[in-house]
């Protein structure tokens, strides 16, 4: 039984512009919000991992992620909370290299945690090949969607695990 989805950020539920922080840059990927009504219908919980090397290359702050962050809730009607984003600040290239940023499995696993769920239980939505190997190392069902095209079928592929 699912009971958790996660959503990498960039390119999944906003359009990536490139280290995205401002307010002004906001822009949902096509269908994301139909996917959210249909997490809130389902009454399903829902986070966030997501690699924000835009902080530890100081391009902006935490508070500015979160500020971030809480307007693109808002956007997809979802309620926000700090503690339901699993983050990775650092920089991309570091050595060596932190535990937490994706492909590792760290940000799921902290998810998973938090919501007292299994692996089993999740689904992990994402764009990129790191977010799937993140899903597979951590043990959980992955989603890929194409930015350029959105969640054009996501909401049928999530049914689809739901009724394994």
């Amino acid at each position: 039984m699912i009971k958790l989805i996660i959503f990498d950020r960039d390119d999944t539920l906003n359009v990536d512009v490139g280290f995205t922080h401002d307010l002004d840059d906001l822009d949902l990927i096509k269908g994301a919000k139909d996917v959210c009504e249909y997490i809130r219908k389902e009454n399903l919980l829902y986070g966030v991992a997501t690699n924000q090397s835009g902080i530890g290359e100081k391009y902006y702050t935490v508070d500015k992620m979160h500020e971030f962050n809480k307007a693109l809730f808002n956007e997809l009607n979802l309620v926000y909370s700090k503690d339901i984003i699993a983050h990775c600040p650092h920089p991309r290239h570091m050595t060596p290299r932190c535990k937490c940023r994706k492909p590792s499995p760290f940000l799921l696993l902290k998810l998973f945690s938090h919501f007292n769920v299994t692996p089993a239980e999740s689904i992990f939505i994402g764009d990129r090949e790191t977010d799937k190997e993140s899903a597979e190392r951590a043990g959980c069902y992955f989603i890929s969607i194409d930015p350029s095209v959105g969640h054009f079928d996501t909401i049928e592929r999530i049914k689809s695990i739901q009724e394994l």
